[in-house]
């Protein structure tokens, strides 16, 4: 009996177990399922077109600083097929960095906008060569030098684009032709104002820069009356320099506000035998240091055959006037400015400084303190003063702040290999040269103005004050910026 009740027992909760089961079944077949995703078959806007083409990009013509554009495909290099009527969106084809391949061949798929038509033979297409992920796309004024080398910056400004092409189901051909031209503008480092395209670019343009413009863009320099239309297909690199004024020092010094003027390549010297005038072979060249005679009439004579002056006394520099005087007792042609009013007799173009313009060249122009020193050459002493813009060769050391007692202590000594260097990057040399009429008395030299009452007393210290003209001193030709500056392009 016992054995019978716990059989009956076992099946009620067995019972009850399925029962339980069962209820919590149904309990969550109560709750909202998460339905099974529907496949959806995606909706294209487009149909795929097979295209194979054959790229090739054009060879360019000149280079800047020895580096020739690139002439050949390279890794990052984008193909760009547009039609913006046709295509879904542009077709952007890699190239695989074949750097010695001029033309290659590439097989892609041009995605063609549903219920627009791509007829073989008609539909025009467009290619373009972009050049990694900085490419310009022919933006105007990118100057190149911003990129961390100049050959990186004329690849990745470089853009190369072709006319229209006729799409065909065979394999198209392409030549990319430049869209982006070069210039290099070496401007004697000028400050000139010019305008490119529609945007006037009014910064200084200093020594030699790069800039990539769209093909077709137009440059003016307004002040030196030159215009210059940019034609890619023609020409993919222009070299635009200005030329100095001859025999001058092709860099700019600031005299006054927009007043600039190009120094002559040496002092003026005269040659009392025939009358003849010149500008010094060197900077640093001198003549008559340490003369003391009193040559009065026989001026000529003393200086025997083929001897150069140069010191002159106040004015006789101007057309027309005895350079040959030697007493402070004569007239000159002098205007209502106190200034010589003739020309120079080594020319017109020539002039002198006057007060107010050396003033401002040696102590009001930017950073004037710190672009003039004493300083020898091939053992000659002077004042070195260095032009507005102003790059220094490797190398090269200029100390400003010094005081010397002799020549021999003062920090700024060149050699004429030395000098070189210095004068082809701008710099100018004003010798001392003493006066007609006492020794060199170290560290006093003097040039004259175009006044007849004041002169510059230089020395390599950097000492310098007006004082009255009594004796003959060394003659320093400028010419000013002339606003028909000529410009040479390549």
């Amino acid at each position: 009996m016992i054995m019978k009740r716990y059989s009956i027992l076992i099946v009620f909760f067995l019972s009850a177990m399925m029962i339980a089961t069962s209820c919590k079944k149904d309990s969550d077949n109560d709750s909202n399922p998460t339905p099974e995703p529907i496949p959806v078959e995606e909706v294209k806007d487009f149909q795929t077109v097979p295209l194979t083409i054959t790229v090739s990009i054009a060879e360019t013509r000149g280079s800047i600083n020895g580096i020739t554009l690139k002439q050949a495909f390279a890794k990052g290099d984008v193909i760009e097929i547009t039609n913006p009527d046709v295509l879904y969106e542009p077709l952007l084809i890699s190239a695989d960095g074949s750097a010695d391949k001029p033309k290659d061949s590439f097989t892609a798929e041009l995605k063609v906008k549903k219920g627009a038509e791509l007829v073989s033979g008609t539909t025009k297409l467009s290619a373009v060569l972009k050049n990694g992920n900085n490419y310009n796309n022919g933006k105007p004024l990118a100057d190149v030098k911003t990129i961390a080398t100049p050959k990186n910056g004329l690849d990745q400004y470089c853009s190369w684009s072709c006319a229209d092409f006729t799409f065909t189901s065979g394999t198209n051909s392409v030549t990319l032709t430049p869209s982006t031209v070069f210039v290099e503008f070496n401007l004697f480092k000028d400050k000139v104002f010019m305008t490119i395209g529609n945007a006037e670019f009014s910064e200084i343009v200093s020594g030699s820069r790069f800039y990539a413009v769209p093909s077709g863009t137009k440059v003016e320099i307004p002040n030196a009356d030159f215009e210059i239309l940019l034609d890619g297909k023609e020409k993919s690199i222009y070299h635009l320099t200005a030329l100095a004024p001859e025999e001058c020092i092709p860099y700019l010094f600031s005299i006054g506000e927009n007043k600039c003027v190009f120094f002559s390549k040496g002092n003026l010297q005269y040659r009392p035998l025939d009358g003849a005038w010149r500008l010094a072979p060197q900077q640093y060249h001198i003549c008559l240091m340490g003369k003391t005679e009193d040559v009065g009439e026989n001026y000529a004579d003393w200086m025997g055959e083929d001897m150069w002056t140069d010191l002159l006394m106040p004015g006789v520099w101007g057309e027309g006037i005895n350079p040959c005087v030697t007493e402070y007792n004569y007239t000159l042609p002098i205007d209502q400015n106190g200034e010589l009013s003739v020309p120079c007799a080594y020319g017109a173009q020539w002039i002198v400084f006057n007060r107010d313009e050396w003033e401002y060249l040696m102590d009001n122009r930017p950073d004037a303190a710190h672009k003039r020193a004493g300083a020898v050459v091939n053992g000659v002493s002077g004042l070195l003063i260095l032009p507005d813009e102003w790059t220094a060769p490797d190398g090269f050391s200029f100390v400003t702040d010094f005081v010397v007692e002799d020549i021999e202590d003062i920090p700024n000594q060149y050699t004429v290999d030395e000098w070189a260097a210095l004068e082809a990057a701008g710099a100018v040399f004003l010798p001392d040269c003493g006066s007609l009429f006492c020794n060199l008395i170290f560290p006093l030299s003097y040039y004259l103005l175009r006044t007849t009452d004041l002169m510059m007393i230089l020395s390599p210290i950097n000492y310098w004050e007006e004082n009255g003209a009594k004796f003959g001193s060394a003659v320093r030709l400028v010419q000013l910026q002339s606003g028909n500056t000529t410009i040479k392009v390549e």
